[in-house]
Parts: C-alpha cells; sequence; structure tokens
C-alpha cells in the first residue's frame, strides 16, 4: 500500500512540474482550468497504474 500511494503522490508532483514547465515555455501562458485538470489526471493515473502493476 505505502508503494499505491508513493506512485500516486509522484504522479501528481510529475502532472504538477509538467503544467508548470507547459506554462513557462508557452507564448500566451493562459489555460483553462478544464485543461489543468486533465494533465494532472492523467499523470496521476498513469502513477497509480504503475503503482498497481
Amino acid at each position: 500500500m505505502p508503494l499505491l500511494v508513493n506512485r500516486l503522490l509522484f504522479g501528481l508532483a510529475l502532472g504538477v512540474i509538467s503544467r508548470v514547465w507547459m506554462r513557462l515555455i508557452s507564448n500566451e501562458p493562459e489555460f483553462s482550468c478544464g485543461g489543468t485538470v486533465v494533465v494532472v489526471g492523467v499523470f496521476v493515473l498513469s502513477g497509480l497504474g504503475t503503482g498497481i502493476s
């Protein structure tokens, strides 16, 4: 169980870092809340899947 939580938090951190990176390199840094939720959610699900496997 701790590994699962660890991977979940890793996915969350990676999603947040990637969203910040996208904001830094964008010419027009206007992002929607929905898009942010999707990007972070995909990374969280990816981390969760890694932890389960």
